[in-house]
Order: structure tokens, then C-alpha cells, then sequence
């Protein structure tokens, strides 16, 4: 039995080299008594030395384009009780979205990690600059952070790897009745408080855009220097509602939401708004009572915290 028929889990990892490594103590001669290595492995278990090896504002390319993709998908998806896993419903455009977006962001993140590596042996030739200028003031202070290039690895596009997977998760069979008996249950209440939390986090999604465009219209100041994405946020939600909801079933914020598609057919861009003072006020008195009745769908005992991972 799968957890939810209606969508499909996908898992978006990524890996990249830390650009540091761990300081290890050192003992010289007889203070390297038993008592002091020992005190010092209590230590360790509460503090971690590290030495950066490079400045990482030179690493940042492939791991911007990959958080690029990640917001996108976080977007597009419905979290879950599982670390790393997105639910997304089983929607044809929507997946193909997902997929070409990420190929897309692939692409950008394959094209950073070879620009790294076609600077790479000048960057550990900066590093190493960068070590010399650094212990002229170390040694003062009398102490020595030393450049190691075997720290550093030789091919820096091994150090990089994303990925996307599509998996299901699926009640266990073929165990002792007892226990076979006990897991089912467990994964029947797992499904439950999936499309709970799935249903409350739609509904704060929407509640957090529309506060977010009353916002702007009901202050001058906030309007005047707001942002297409106030009411574009809203209209990507719209657009992806019916997917969504595949997951949630959700009638009332349905209702909702086709009131919301008909009510921003008289503002076709934020720049409207800030021009004409008639538009703005009737689209404000259309969508004022829609923006409070999809706060009031929020349930005050939802916690994001509780109920769900996106990380």
C-alpha cells in the first residue's frame, strides 16, 4: 500500500566540498601526558576546530544554482514526514515542469563546477597567498596556520554531485502478524496527518500571499515600492491549485481560490495598481473579504514545526 496514491515523493540532494578541514591538537614532549590527551577527548565531544581552507564566496556558483532549484521545487511541492523528501502530485504538467526546470538548473549548476575547475589551480595558488599574509600575524601572536595542499583535492568537480529521484514509500508486508498488524496501523495514521498537514500548509501558503498583497494595498508607502512578486506569488498558487489539491481535497479553499482567479483579472499587474487609484480601490473591496476568509480557513493548532519537514 503506498502512502498517498495521488502524488509521488521526490528526493533532491546535492553534495559539495566543505572547503574546510578539522585542526587536530598536538602535544609535544611531556606535556603529552595521559591526562591532558584525555581531557582534551572530553572536549572534543562538545568542540570542533576547523581551518578554512578557502574563501567560500569562491565556491558559492554551483550550490547558488542548486538552491535556486530547491526554492523553485519547495514551491511546487507539498511537504512531508520524511527529511529530503517533497510530495508533488501525480500531474503530468506539473511534474514535466519540475523536471525541465531542474535539467535547466543542472545544466547552470554542471556549467559553474567547470569554471570552478578551470580555475581551480589558480584558487589554491590564492589560497596559499592568502595563508602567507595570514601567518605574518599569526606568528606574532605565536602560533602557525599552515597551507597544505594535499587538503585540497586534486579534481574539485568530484567534489560535486546533484541529483533528483522519484520514490514511493510503501507499507512493509510479509512480517509476523503482530507486527504486520501494528505497521499497518502506524502507516494508516502516517497517512492521515500526511494529508492534514498537506491541507493546513496549502492553506497558510495562500493566507500568507493574499495578507502579503493586502499588505501593499491598504499601505501607500508598502505599495509604492512593491514588488511584481507580491502579486505574482498568489498567482502561481492559483495556477498550481488544482495539481495541488489532487493531494489535499480541499473544497472550501477551492471555492476560494477560483473567487481569488476571477478577482485578479482586474489587476493584470502590480504596476496597475500604483497607477490608477480607481482600480485599486475596487479591487480592493473584491478582495479584501477573500484574503480574510482564507485567513480564517487557517487552523490556529497548526504547527509547521509538528507536522512536517521541508528540509
Amino acid at each position: 500500500m503506498s502512502i498517498d496514491t495521488n502524488s509521488v515523493l521526490i528526493q533532491v540532494t546535492s553534495s559539495k566540498w566543505s572547503g574546510e578541514s578539522t585542526i587536530a591538537p598536538e602535544f609535544e614532549g611531556d606535556k603529552a601526558n595521559a591526562a591532558d590527551v584525555e581531557k582534551h577527548r572530553k572536549k572534543k565531544r562538545m568542540v570542533k576546530v576547523t581551518k578554512r581552507l578557502m574563501d567560500p564566496k569562491l565556491l558559492g556558483g554551483p550550490s547558488k544554482e542548486f538552491g535556486k532549484f530547491y526554492n523553485f521545487i519547495k514551491r511546487k511541492s507539498l511537504p512531508t514526514q520524511f527529511r529530503g523528501l517533497f510530495r508533488v502530485p501525480k500531474d503530468e504538467t506539473l511534474l514535466q515542469t519540475i523536471v525541465d526546470k531542474y535539467n535547466e538548473y543542472k545544466e547552470k549548476y554542471t556549467k559553474e563546477i567547470e569554471l570552478l575547475e578551470a580555475k581551480w589551480d589558480s584558487l589554491i595558488g590564492q589560497a596559499e597567498t592568502d595563508f602567507a599574509v595570514l601567518n605574518e600575524k599569526a606568528l606574532k601572536d605565536g602560533y602557525l596556520i599552515e597551507f597544505d595542499s594535499s587538503e585540497y583535492p586534486e579534481f574539485i568537480s568530484d567534489e560535486y554531485n546533484m541529483s533528483l529521484q522519484m520514490v514511493s514509500i510503501v507499507a512493509p508486508d510479509g512480517l509476523p502478524e503482530a507486527i504486520q498488524s501494528v505497521q499497518t496501523t502506524s502507516f494508516h495514521k502516517l497517512t492521515e496527518d500526511a494529508a492534514y498537514a498537506c491541507k493546513e500548509t496549502l492553506r497558510q501558503r495562500f493566507a500568507e500571499a493574499a495578507n502579503l498583497l493586502m499588505e501593499k494595498l491598504v499601505d501607500p508607502e508598502k505599495l509604492k515600492d512593491a514588488k511584481s512578486a507580491s502579486l505574482e506569488n498568489l498567482k502561481e498558487l492559483i495556477q498550481d491549485f488544482e495539481a495541488m489539491n489532487m493531494i489535499c481535497d480541499d473544497a472550501e479553499l477551492k471555492a476560494l481560490s477560483e473567487q481569488c482567479a476571477e478577482a485578479l483579472k482586474i489587476i493584470p499587474t502590480i504596476k496597475s495598481l500604483k497607477e490608477s487609484q480607481d482600480l485599486k480601490t475596487k479591487f480592493q473591496n473584491v478582495f479584501g473579504s477573500l484574503a480574510k476568509s482564507i485567513g480564517d480557513l487557517v487552523s490556529n493548532t497548526f504547527k509547521k514545526s509538528r507536522n512536517l519537514r521541508h528540509i
